[in-house]
């Protein structure tokens, strides 16, 4: 099958669980959202048990289907949490591999991931799920790739050479070292976002300590050596703490321009303040020293 039919394949599927009764099952998931139980949001909806599940499993997918994250959804019952996710093991059985990189395939292998890493064996993941040992550790592997270990560190995981793992994963038709692509162009992508974020933080905040922006973006403080823009190096302070204004000494208007004066009288010894004269000018690098 062609790239191009394999891509109108899932897409066709897509569009069909979208189409299906849509408005009774954005009805029943809004219920749920509210009461947390589906036995509950079934009465008040009016529909048996079996046919509310039904529609709720209808919109799980159509949400993830639309890329959002299953994370985000509302904690679910033991059997309908099952009851969903083999529902969307069996759309992703039937449409493998035309439909590996979709969003509902995507977030079903990161759910296989927190259900491995949780402890639970894959015999009892095969069990619940309807999938088989293969299918399921292929997922996993394709996870883990995703992730960013290498493929020593897959194989070892399910006690396998790298090169078994590479020719599993291949079968897919994808390629490990095209995720190590994706994944350097987000990380340059990122890095972008926090130096400039850290940039418009530090404008924000002229004065603060490195401590305080490290803190600001839970990084540490020689992480933010490395991303602190070089043009706002000095509207940063280092020392250990915050300087606290309230202890400093307060100066009245004369006694700074009486200070000032001083200064360029320092700077120029022969001259006043008024001369209309060529004078050396009075400048910051002169009176930080002198102030030294």
């Amino acid at each position: 099958m062609s790239i191009e039919n394999q891509r109108s394949l899932r897409q066709f599927r897509i569009d069909e669980i979208l189409s299906l009764e849509r408005e009774p099952a954005v009805e029943a998931w809004k219920k749920f959202e509210v009461s947390g139980d589906d036995v509950k949001a079934a009465e008040e909806l009016g529909y048996p048990i079996e046919f509310f599940k039904k529609l709720f499993a209808q919109e799980f997918i159509s949400k993830l289907s639309s890329g959002q994250s299953f994370t985000e959804f509302p904690e679910l019952t033991s059997e309908l949490d099952v009851l969903c996710w083999s529902t969307v093991a069996a759309k992703v059985k039937s449409g493998l591999p035309a439909m590996i990189d979709s969003p509902l395939c995507i977030q079903f292998r990161l759910k296989l991931l927190s259900i491995h890493r949780g402890g639970v064996p894959i015999k009892e993941i095969v069990t619940k799920l309807g999938l088989d040992k293969v299918q399921i550790r292929t997922l996993l592997m394709l996870a883990l790739a995703e992730e960013g270990l290498t493929l020593n560190e897959i194989g070892a995981e399910f006690g396998l050479t790298r090169e078994r793992v590479r020719q599993i994963i291949g079968k897919l038709g994808i390629s490990v070292r095209s995720f190590r692509k994706q994944q350097s162009i987000e990380a340059e992508q990122n890095e972008k976002y926090l130096i400039a974020s850290i940039e418009s933080w530090i404008r924000q905040h002229p004065g603060c300590h490195l401590s305080e922006v490290a803190s600001a973006f839970n990084i540490t403080e020689s992480t933010l050596q490395k991303y602190r823009p070089r043009n706002l190096q000095k509207m940063v302070l280092r020392g250990a703490q915050k300087i606290n204004t309230h202890n400093l000494k307060t100066y009245s208007r004369e006694q700074v321009l009486e200070a000032l004066r001083s200064a360029y009288e320092l700077r120029n010894p022969s001259m006043s303040m008024y001369s209309m004269n060529e004078t050396v000018p009075l400048t910051g690098p002169f009176y930080d020293e002198m102030r030294a």
